[in-house]
């Protein structure tokens, strides 16, 4: 068995760390593979860098993500999957570091157990100071997406050789600005759900971590936080499907967390859109105090603007469909406290800061989008 391994890399602005990746993939003891790299646009001289790698193997490719596709790392996966000719396909980093058996290890199980359509391996983390730490895809129970949601696996694309037949219309979510490894990954494995997996124990490469990573607070606009909403719901609807308490549990909190962050982060219109779009989230909340008037209410709050953020809710919902009014009191469809909260700018302001005309454009604009 001597089939093309095709090695995927999208890159941006590395021309000071993927050498130290190309030379961990010449390093391999199986020599039959592609390395595709695909620059997102980088202002750096990673293409300088990346030539001399293809001036001494041909096996190393260099593309550039075309200019009509999005920008992101989604995109560059795909164009690189696009390009490639491997029967089996491996997306990697930038920055991370194969050990010489990364390939040929896990070839040999495809080899031993022709069924198999993916293999994957534990790896370890290393900082800037080489200083190893936690190690990851250690142990796996058998069902993937349960391993997922369990937190004993991790869907990084690194970790995955598959075949190259069951990547066929699947692509990454080019839309996704954080998370879409995840999204991937859910999206593959719950679709076909006879994929044969297996499983390596052993470290086969290393992921590099960063002292300046990019973080939800720096996400002014709110789209990385709102994308990780979007796939976390995505997840908790699998969990909900399979009656997966455990995970129902765990995804529910997760993802009024990052709704709540989103209000928190004054990212109003995405917070108000995703919640109109999950109706079914909605449905799992505890019932609010809603005999109360809203000044009571907010007044004996111990947490004001959370509450107040699934007041307004919870408000909307019972005149988006009837089967979500069951069991509600008729007195939390009553329209009056959207105007409460707009005539109260006092209020609003103590809630949401200083954006009490914000949050009521984005109900209003969302409400007209989402139902129109």
């Amino acid at each position: 068995m001597n089939p093309l391994v095709s090695i995927i890399i999208p890159t941006y602005n590395r021309a000071h760390l993927i050498s130290e990746t190309l030379d961990s993939v010449l390093a391999q003891t199986y020599h039959n593979w592609e390395c595709i790299i695909v620059d997102d646009g980088s202002q750096d001289n990673t293409e300088e860098v990346v030539t001399k790698y293809i001036k001494n193997d041909n096996r190393f490719k260099y593309y550039k993500r075309p200019k009509e596709s999005m920008k992101g790392a989604g995109s560059c996966r795909n164009y690189g999957f696009k390009m490639s000719n491997g029967k089996f396909v491996n997306w990697f980093d930038d920055d991370d570091i194969m050990l010489s058996g990364f390939l040929e290890k896990r070839l040999k199980m495809f080899d031993s157990s022709p069924k198999l359509d993916v293999v994957f391996c534990a790896f370890q983390v290393f900082d800037v100071k080489r200083i190893r730490d936690r190690m990851a895809n250690i142990q796996f129970n058998g069902n993937i997406i349960k391993s997922y949601i369990d937190s004993e696996i991790v869907f990084g694309p690194q970790s995955y050789l598959m075949r190259r037949e069951i990547l066929q219309d699947f692509l990454f979510d080019e839309h996704l600005q954080r998370a879409e490894d995840a999204d991937f990954f859910l999206r593959l494995f719950s679709t076909k759900e006879a994929i044969k997996i297996s499983h390596i124990a052993e470290v086969l490469f290393y992921v590099r971590t960063h002292k300046k990573t990019i973080t939800l607070n720096d996400d002014k606009e709110g789209k990385r936080l709102n994308s990780q909403f979007i796939v976390r719901k995505k997840i908790l609807d699998y969990a909900t499907k399979i009656q997966y308490q455990k995970g129902i549990l765990k995804y529910k909190s997760s993802c009024l967390m990052d709704l709540k962050r989103l209000v928190d982060n004054k990212n109003y219109r995405l917070a108000i859109l995703n919640i109109l779009r999950s109706l079914r989230l909605l449905a799992l909340l505890p019932k609010l105090p809603i005999n109360m008037s809203p000044d009571s209410f907010m007044a004996r709050s111990s947490q004001p603007r959370f509450d107040a953020f699934i007041w307004i809710a919870r408000m909307i919902f019972p005149s988006v469909s009837r089967q979500y009014t069951a069991g509600i009191p008729s007195s939390l469809c009553d329209q009056r406290y959207l105007p409460w909260l707009i005539s109260r700018p006092e209020a609003s302001l103590r809630i949401f800061g200083n954006a009490p005309t914000c949050v009521s454009l984005a109900l209003c604009e969302s409400t007209l989008m989402t139902f129109a």
